[in-house]
């Protein structure tokens, strides 16, 4: 009881703090128009104080109304033109603030601010080509603006080119060494990783407990990544008191096209593969439908020493609501073939599904939270833990870079499962994991 009480405040926790993140983000379809306002105050400095307020506060509107209040008497301004624009940027009114960036960088090309406005407004719109271009040509224009190669360091991580994408962000880096969103760029963006973690997931008293050893590596090579994943599966303890060691080897390739199109495959081995799949694959395809929102649809076979396979498709969904906070929904169905002595297969199917958010609360930390319900893909579940299971899976994960090249994860999960013949079976698992970057 003492478990299942955890795993419902570790729930709650988790809902709370998407509530939480959902509540504190700035709503960036906020309506276009003006608010029906007039400034407090008659002097035109004091008018522009009090829109920034209303901007800062994400009072769109209100700001919008004060910036025309000053227009009106001075058409010309353009710091006050360039604040209408980046206020139309933030409220989500893309279209408009774009032609008003246009306007201003026609007038003025030499205009740093403008130029990085209207590339920012071109990376929120999807048009990556055309942020890129409007940064290389102020670039030619003024090679030093660190604004600029930050802004070409975003456009060509997007691109999934790493190797320019780290050029220009130590480029911006060393015109403007003090700027922390430059350094948290940088700080993100390697082309290679090695990672080794640790796991263990304790079941109640005559249940064995599993041990795991998981050592992953990728490696970027342009618009190709190329990985390989070492797991080692120990069961041990239990009513049997023996232990079942299983090793699972993979590899794989996945390729990012332009536009933001890639497709991915990995093949993977088993053995002695008694607890485990003895071969899997995997094909995935990924697709970013908009600046915020992506999707992805994968396909994997695992086949078992016990002739029983598995097909699994699982669609997944991604939306960023702000630079620094993401929700992903994944949904997988598994058709199941147990072949059976003398008979034709027989064909069973579980489905499952999971929420999961994230928010980097600082440049070098990411702290989250997911539900799970159904059997876990990534643990390579055995065939029997696939029928007729019901499971709910709260999960809290965190991942902290020490510096540039060495970080840390520590993921903290609770489990409630139920079989047709265990009606409550609790789970907890800890996972700590180190990686180096380069």
């Amino acid at each position: 009881m003492q478990t299942r009480s955890a795993c419902t405040t570790t729930c709650a926790c988790c809902l709370a703090l998407c509530a939480s993140l959902w509540l504190s983000t700035p709503v960036l379809a906020a309506p276009c128009e003006s608010a029906k306002r007039l400034p407090q105050h008659d002097d035109p400095v004091e008018v522009m104080a009090e829109a920034r307020l209303y901007a800062q506060d994400g009072r769109y509107e209100d700001a919008r109304a004060m910036y025309e209040w000053i227009l009106k008497r001075f058409p010309a301004d353009r710091d006050v033109r360039a604040a209408l624009a980046r206020t139309d940027a933030w409220s989500g009114c893309l279209d408009r603030a774009k032609r008003r960036y246009t306007a201003l960088l026609r007038e003025e090309p030499n205009d740093v601010e403008v130029r990085a406005g209207l590339a920012d407004v071109q990376l929120w719109s999807g048009e990556l080509e055309a942020a890129r271009a409007t940064i290389d040509a102020g670039l030619k224009l003024d090679s030093k603006a660190a604004e600029l190669w930050r802004r070409r360091s975003v456009v060509m991580s997007r691109s999934a080119d790493r190797g320019a994408a780290i050029a220009a962000a130590e480029r911006a880096e060393a015109l403007a060494p003090s700027d922390p969103e430059i350094r948290a760029i940088r700080d993100r963006l390697f082309l290679g990783q090695a990672r080794l973690a640790l796991r263990l997931d304790r079941f109640p008293r005559g249940y064995p407990d599993i041990r795991t050893v998981d050592l992953q590596t990728l490696q970027s090579l342009g618009r190709v990544e190329v990985g390989a994943n070492a797991q080692v599966v120990d069961r041990y303890g239990g009513s049997e008191s023996r232990a079942i060691v299983d090793e699972l080897t993979t590899g794989s390739a996945f390729y990012q096209a332009p536009g933001g199109v890639g497709l991915g495959l990995s093949l993977g081995a088993g053995t002695p593969a008694r607890a485990i799949p003895r071969f899997v694959s995997k094909l995935w395809f990924v697709a970013q439908l908009g600046a915020r929102l992506s999707a992805s649809l994968a396909y994997s076979l695992w086949q078992y020493r016990d002739g029983m396979s598995a097909h699994i498709i699982a669609p997944t969904l991604g939306y960023a609501l702000t630079d620094t906070i993401q929700l992903e929904a994944r949904a997988w169905l598994s058709y199941l073939v147990l072949p059976r002595p003398g008979t034709s297969a027989n064909i069973d199917s579980v489905y499952a599904l999971s929420l999961r958010t994230a928010w980097r609360s600082m440049a070098r930390l990411l702290l989250g939270c997911s539900y799970t319900y159904g059997p876990q893909l990534d643990k390579a579940p055995t065939s029997q833990e696939f029928l007729r299971l019901e499971s709910h899976i709260v999960t809290a994960f965190s991942d902290f870079l020490l510096n540039r090249h060495w970080g840390l994860q520590v993921l903290v999960a609770i489990e409630e499962r139920r079989s047709e013949h265990v009606p409550f079976l609790p789970i907890f698992a800890t996972e700590l994991a180190s990686y180096v970057r380069w």
